[in-house]
């Protein structure tokens, strides 16, 4: 009888992990007509390239730095499905960043913070180590993140100067099968995978 519990259980527990996967088929469209299906399944090895990498680490730097009211709250949302755990909490609790309640006021107050726009941003993969994730191996990229920060007063004029910033940062992927049990949402927003693990802001 235990036996057939324990069956039943884990039988349940894969149809419910089967409906969370999320299966990547990719179609080429030729112009004479012919297609060709390339399908990905969680467990085959994920295809990188660095513009790729550097297109998502771009897209987290104008979500999380730029400051425009009209799109502030999703830019924040964005910004927090490339953050590692860790990153996350001192990103969204209200005894750290607290992003929700900045949002919402900038959003609601736009006058309350100076309008920034991002330009220019610029990306160094420097280093590679392995790390260790619960017995798991896998490689950590080392890379400086600088960019320009333009500032617009309540009026929307600004003094023409460009701010320099750096930030340094660590960063992994997510595997396949961990990528497929993510919602379509996180997906479309992230979908290689990129985990900030550490960052840190320099002075330049």
């Amino acid at each position: 009888a235990l036996i057939n519990v324990y069956t039943v259980t884990k039988a349940n527990s894969a149809v419910e992990a089967s409906k969370r996967t999320h299966e990547v088929v990719w179609v080429k469209m030729f112009q004479d007509g012919t297609t060709v299906i390339d399908e990905f399944k969680p467990e085959d090895e994920q295809p990188v390239f660095v513009r790729t990498v550097n297109s998502g680490l771009s897209k987290y730097i104008v979500s999380r730095f730029q400051t425009h009211a009209e799109s502030i709250k999703r830019d924040y949302a964005e910004a927090g499905v490339f953050l590692g755990e860790q990153l996350f909490n001192l990103f969204t609790e209200k005894s750290a960043f607290n992003a929700a309640e900045k949002a919402a006021l900038i959003s609601a107050k736009p006058e309350s913070q100076p309008r920034v726009d991002i330009s220019n941003i610029r990306l160094d993969h420097y280093d590679q180590i392995e790390g260790d994730f619960s017995g798991t191996k896998k490689p950590v990229v080392r890379t400086t993140v600088t960019w320009d920060e333009t500032t617009y007063n309540s009026e929307g004029k600004t003094d023409g100067k460009k701010s320099p910033h750096m930030l340094r940062i660590t960063w992994t992927l997510l595997s396949r099968d961990e990528v497929s049990k993510k919602s379509v949402g996180w997906i479309n927003i992230n979908p290689l995978g990129i985990v900030i693990l550490s960052q840190e802001e320099l002075d330049r």
